[in-house]
């Protein structure tokens, strides 16, 4: 009987299939980004339990947790949508970013997230107060055409806490601190029309008269104009005038509001002043007595009383949008401006170039200051010269390239002492072709110049005193109608040197011929003062503009570079680096100080492609890389001690190369690898590694543009020729590269990186172009990625929207301003809900006449196009005692995933069958979930957000039966 019941239980056990083994696993990160189909059963390697199949509009944190990327803002349409445009980066400091837009023969400007417009010729003085928090002394910017350098004394500064818009305000405290505006004859209003305007913010217990601006006459004390707050809240305006009556304007009681924002407007217009407060007018007074300060009016205060003797406190509180103006603004009641002010129906501030639509990707530059020097082989070496938030010139860089003339080492020539108003500067008799002595003249003794012919294109002047102490001027002229008679000479501006106790040495002179008028006329070089003291001039040396005799139409440098305070050039094999300290200077020389030029020898054609500095000089090929240096490591490059050494053998295409920290990151011939030029102690050698080897897919259909964020999240972004952007999560020094993919409602065509103004240090702005078609038709758009949900962020201020806009108001149904997305389908996030179809009063949210309605009233609302986000892990491994899972049947009934800051998600085991979970307000933490019941070979877990909501994902926490 006993084996009997052994016998059935036997059969029992080999019939009955045993119960499934349940495996609990963990993805406990997703670092290593998106991997290369290659890689889908390399199990054993380390980056498959970090990696992901799919990470699209998703990108890995640097800890290992993804999160949806945030949407890009619209700020513009570019120009001409019908051809490419290219933006690139000028970055004066974190406080003065630019974004260039290059077109078809145009530059356009870009700077606090919007557009510079063509400056309103009536606006003197703009302050935005936009700069990051307690930012004073000169950073706090001027954002007229004139660009006025501005300085804040003492404890004036911005402050983020308050502001009526943008960033932040203009804060002083009543105790000593205002901010001072430069002189100019622009502040002289004599004519009778002025405007000073702000928003202002007091609590009025400081007692007294508080002022917000003034402006006085030099040594004065009754001769100025006054703007003040009383404690009771009356504003009063006084012009005090010695030669004149006195006008005085004074507000009702109480016009002024304590402790709120409110705009603040004093206006002349002729003989009627006007005080308005928010737009009302709270006084205005006839007068008779139009004059008004004159043009050597002292400096204006903002803040403070300047009393034409000193200047003393005033206002202890906070103003924005600070204007001045020489026009009457308003005349009459108004409603003030509800953002920052621009220029009402101005167009876009642009400059003219010469760079056509072909030219704008082969484009290279570097920057010094406020001076970017471009480069193409088809155009001379340019600059790009900023003078104001709204004034820049573009011009042919002139490059020196050896002597047109030298005295060579006249020794007899003596500068005597004595009064003559142009002294004896050569008393040889020069008769070399160009240069021509001239004798007339009526002053005592005899008087000679260093004449020029016309056809010379002066560009310095080099005079070496070799011994004494000569204390002089020493001025170039021009002679209008080249009869060469002195007294008919001009000075031409800015060619004029002083020289005080000058002992041995040289001394220059530079200018440009288009800083006089009659450039085509002699000109000459003369020495003047009341008080000559003897000494000895040897040597005079005169350049022209020369570029060096290889450059030319299709071979001028195509790459540039500023190292060891030398202006590096390129063109094919050829580096030409300027004279120390002088980068327009390519005079070949063997002084340390002196240019260089150096070809690159090898056995094949090896086209330098680009130039990047760091710790040393780079010089990518079409057939490799190179190390430029001294040849002893610790030494400046010099004439004398110049190396190139050949690292490596990958070669490069013709695009700029990416700086992170001590490391370059190039693009490999072809396009379609990114390397980085690292070096490696071991072999005492730079090597590239293939920084997309586990990603290889990510960029295959090539990269045309590139960019780095540095923060918060140290991205690369690389546009691909497709039009969707690989983007790379890069920390090499804690292994951290892992690769995502970023699509949206067009193609990505180009991108650019500048440090944030709003942000301050903590954050990058990456701009980009998208092209998009918008109602049929074919757009160009300048667009601003928005900031990644805060991890403290409330969810009403997630913007998870493309070409996006954000209305911040009073409750409203009714979103206009949306032109810029007629005809389209939009995406709408209203007070932190996500308004589906249902939620708009207009069919399914379409954008119609430039607007839509909400049902339901909000009154923060992101509405711009939508875009998925998809998170597909690899395929599920584990080893089990019967060996791997891989290839066997496999059912993840549930998972528990671990979130911060979610609102709502699609989840599932592939991504077709999904299914939905909506959380009651953000949630962080863990959360079990029973995944559609699916047996399959791959145990995938799919994430995926189809909302305008934030989601990170944290971990994964699957729960796995194996049959």
């Amino acid at each position: 009987m006993k084996r009997a019941l052994w016998v059935i239980l036997l059969i029992l056990l080999l019939v009955i299939p045993a119960s499934a083994a349940k495996i609990y696993d963990i993805w406990e990160g997703f670092q290593s980004g998106e991997l290369t189909p290659y890689l889908d059963g390399q199990v054993g390697l380390q980056e498959y339990s970090s990696g992901a199949k799919t990470m699209e509009n998703f990108f890995p944190r640097e800890q290992g947790p993804v999160s949806n990327r945030s949407g890009f803002r619209y700020v513009a349409e570019t120009k001409t949508s019908a051809k490419q445009s290219r933006i690139i980066p000028f970055e004066f400091s974190t406080t003065q970013a630019y974004i260039i837009e290059l077109g078809d023969l145009y530059a356009r400007f870009f700077a606090n997230e919007g557009q510079i417009q063509d400056p309103d010729a009536n606006t003197l003085l703009l302050i935005h107060a936009n700069e990051p928090d307690a930012t004073a002394g000169t950073s706090i910017i001027d954002t007229s055409s004139t660009g006025r350098i501005l300085t804040a004394v003492a404890n004036a500064q911005t402050d983020e806490s308050k502001k009526q818009f943008g960033n932040a305000s203009f804060k002083t405290d009543g105790t000593g601190d205002w901010l001072t505006v430069p002189n100019s004859a622009d502040f002289d209003f004599s004519g009778g029309t002025f405007t000073y305007e702000s928003w202002a913010w007091n609590d009025l217990t400081g007692g007294g008269a508080q002022r917000l601006y003034s402006q006085a006459k030099d040594g004065a004390t009754s001769d100025y104009i006054e703007v003040n707050v009383i404690s009771d809240g009356t504003i009063t305006v006084q012009v005090n005038n010695t030669s004149s009556s006195v006008v005085t304007v004074v507000s009702t009681a109480g016009a002024f509001v304590a402790s709120t924002w409110q705009h603040v407007a004093v206006v002349e217009n002729g003989n009627d002043w006007f005080i308005f407060v928010s737009g009302v007018d709270k006084a205005d007074t006839g007068n008779s007595d139009t004059s008004r300060l004159a043009s050597d009016a002292n400096e204006v205060v903002i803040g403070g009383f300047n009393t034409g003797s000193g200047i003393t406190a005033g206002w202890n509180g906070w103003q924005d949008e600070i204007r001045v103006s020489d026009v009457a603004r308003y005349t009459a009641n108004f409603v003030p401006q509800t953002v920052e002010h621009g220029n009402a129906g101005a167009s876009p501030y642009e400059i003219v170039t010469t760079y056509i639509e072909a030219d704008l990707a082969r484009l290279q530059f570097t920057q010094s200051g406020d001076t970017m020097y471009i480069v193409h082989p088809d155009y001379p070496p340019r600059t790009l010269t900023r003078t104001g938030h709204a004034n820049w010139t573009i011009a042919d860089l002139d490059i020196m390239d050896g002597l047109f003339y030298s005295t060579d080492e006249i020794s007899g020539s003596t500068v005597s002492a004595g009064t003559y108003n142009e002294a004896n500067l050569i008393d040889n008799d020069l008769t070399t072709v160009g240069h021509t002595p001239n004798t007339t003249g009526d002053d005592s003794g005899d008087y000679y110049q260093f004449v020029f012919a016309a056809a010379v294109d002066l560009a310095k002047i080099r005079i070496y005193v070799a011994g004494g102490a000569v204390q002089a001027n020493f001025k170039v002229q021009v002679d209008p109608d080249s009869d060469q008679t002195h007294d008919n000479y001009e000075d031409v501006t800015g060619a004029t040197v002083t020289m005080a106790d000058q002992g041995i040495g040289w001394i220059e002179i530079e200018w440009e011929k288009s800083d006089y008028t009659n450039a085509s006329q002699d000109w000459r070089l003369t020495y003047t003062s009341n008080a000559i003291t003897a000494g000895n001039i040897n040597q005079i040396e005169t350049y022209s503009v020369s570029y060096p005799s290889s450059w030319g139409v299709g071979s001028f440098p195509s790459s540039i570079v500023f190292f060891e305070n030398r202006l590096w050039f390129a063109y094919f094999q050829t580096l030409w680096a300027s004279a120390s300290g002088d980068y327009n200077n390519l005079r070949i020389g063997s002084e340390v100080t002196d240019a260089m030029e150096y070809t690159i020898g090898s056995d094949k054609v090896n086209t330098i492609q680009w130039l990047s500095s760091g710790n040393i000089l780079v010089a990518g090929t079409a057939g490799g890389e190179y190390k430029i240096s001294a040849s002893n490591v610790d030494q400046a490059i010099t004439p004398l001690n110049l190396r190139i050494v050949k690292q490596s053998s990958y070669g490069s295409e013709p695009q700029m190369p990416v700086q992170v920290r001590d490391v370059v990151l190039y693009l490999q011939r072809n396009g379609r690898k990114i390397r980085e030029f690292t070096y490696e102690f071991q072999r005492d050698l730079y090597v590239s590694p293939d920084l997309t080897l586990l990603a290889e897919h990510v960029t295959e259909s090539r990269i045309k543009s590139m960019a780095y964020q540095a923060e918060p999240f140290s991205i690369l972004w690389a546009v691909r020729n497709d039009g969707d952007i690989a983007a790379m999560t890069y920390r090499r020094e804690q292994g951290s590269v892992g690769w995502s993919r970023h699509t949206t409602d067009g193609d990505f065509e180009y991108v650019a990186v500048i440090p944030s103004i709003d942000q301050g240090n903590d954050y990058d702005e990456l701009w980009a172009i998208v092209k998009r078609t918008i109602n049929g038709s074919v757009v160009r758009n300048i667009e601003l990625l928005q900031p990644v949900f805060s991890r403290t962020g409330s969810i009403e201020d997630a913007f998870i929207v493309d070409s996006g806009f954000t209305y911040d108001g009073v409750p409203a149904t009714a979103m206009s301003g949306l032109s810029a997305l007629e005809g389209e389908e939009v995406s709408v996030l209203a007070d932190g809900i996500s308004v589906g179809a249902t939620g708009c009063s207009s069919a399914q949210c379409t954008v119609s006449s430039g607007a839509i309605t909400l049902d339901t009233a909000a009154s923060k609302v992101h509405i711009g196009m939508p875009y998925i986000s998809i998170l597909q892990t690899m395929r599920y491994s584990a080893n089990s005692s019967a060996g791997t899972v891989q290839g066997r049947k496999k059912r993840i009934n549930q998972a528990v995933f671990r979130l911060l800051n979610t609102k709502q998600f699609k989840f599932g085991n592939n991504t077709t069958t999904l299914n939905e979970h909506t959380f009651d307000s953000l949630f962080s933490g863990d959360w079990r979930l029973e995944l559609p019941k699916d047996h399959n070979l791959e145990g995938y877990v799919v994430i995926k957000n189809d909302q305008p909501l934030p989601i990170t994902v944290i971990a994964i926490m699957p729960e796995v039966n194996i049959p």
